[in-house]
């Protein structure tokens, strides 16, 4: 189990328990309590949840010490669920692509310090992989908007029709069935269409809420892409529509 779906588990189970001990963590997730100290460690400073003398408490079994409101840890939670089955899919010596989303940059921050290369318009996954020595990172190139730290522009055009990559996770604003896969950004959506025409396996990172919502840019068709990372929540008839279009479906819990 790695790192980040081990640190998933502890969440959940603070979450459902409120308050659990050191010792049943070690057990529940098979490793020695000192692997559950320094996951309790990076999880109570990324606001997760709180140490106390050999044990775990929920944010919100103690609302005292709530320091980040519960909608936005759910919110955190369901981008971690989507970076860690993103994360499962990709192997050793893969060439993979990343987006300027939130959602690709969960993936970036949980990837393991495996042999990989990664490309990406955004300079946040940039710094965040610059710490992990064994991942090649690839800037595509071009004007860096300063609001969001991603890099747009002719400069990044017509990069992935030059080299190969296997995998990409991307995330959209919008997906309807007949409509497409949409976003807001005149630039994101050049740059998506761009992958998704040259990238092997293209999965989408889809928040469920996007699902039958349409933005102004299209990116592509829905039938464009290998596959669309998501939670099991989905609209049963979409879920049926998509698997009838033969797009393979993996829901994040």
């Amino acid at each position: 189990m790695i790192a980040a779906e081990r640190r998933l588990k502890i969440i959940n189970y603070v979450n459902m328990y409120k308050k659990i001990r050191i010792s049943d963590l070690s057990r529940l997730c098979a490793v020695s309590e000192e692997t559950i100290r320094r996951d309790l460690k990076k999880l109570e400073e990324e606001n997760y949840l709180i140490r106390k003398r050999g044990c775990a408490v929920s944010l919100e079994g103690d609302n005292s010490l709530l320091s980040t409101p519960s909608f936005e840890l759910n919110e955190q939670n369901r981008y971690l669920q989507l970076a860690l089955k993103a994360i499962q899919l990709i192997r050793e010596n893969d060439k993979v692509v990343l987006d300027n989303s939130k959602e690709a940059y969960y993936v970036a921050k949980h990837l393991p310090n495996i042999t990989l290369t990664v490309i990406t318009n955004s300079l946040k996954v940039i710094l965040l992989l610059s710490e992990k020595d064994k991942i090649t990172t690839m800037s595509v190139g071009g004007e860096l908007q300063k609001d969001t730290l991603t890099y747009t522009g002719v400069l990044s055009k017509g990069i992935f029709n030059k080299l190969y990559f296997d995998k990409a996770f991307i995330a959209c604003e919008g997906l309807d069935i007949k409509k497409g896969l949409t976003v807001n950004c005149v630039h994101e959506a050049i740059l998506k269409k761009e992958i998704i025409q040259n990238v092997s396996k293209v999965y989408i990172l889809l928040q469920s809420n996007k699902i039958n919502k349409m933005l102004s840019n299209k990116i592509s068709n829905v039938t464009d892409i290998h596959g669309i990372i998501t939670s099991n929540d989905m609209n049963k008839v979409i879920e049926k529509s998509l698997k009838y279009l033969k797009i393979n479906l993996i829901y994040s819990h």
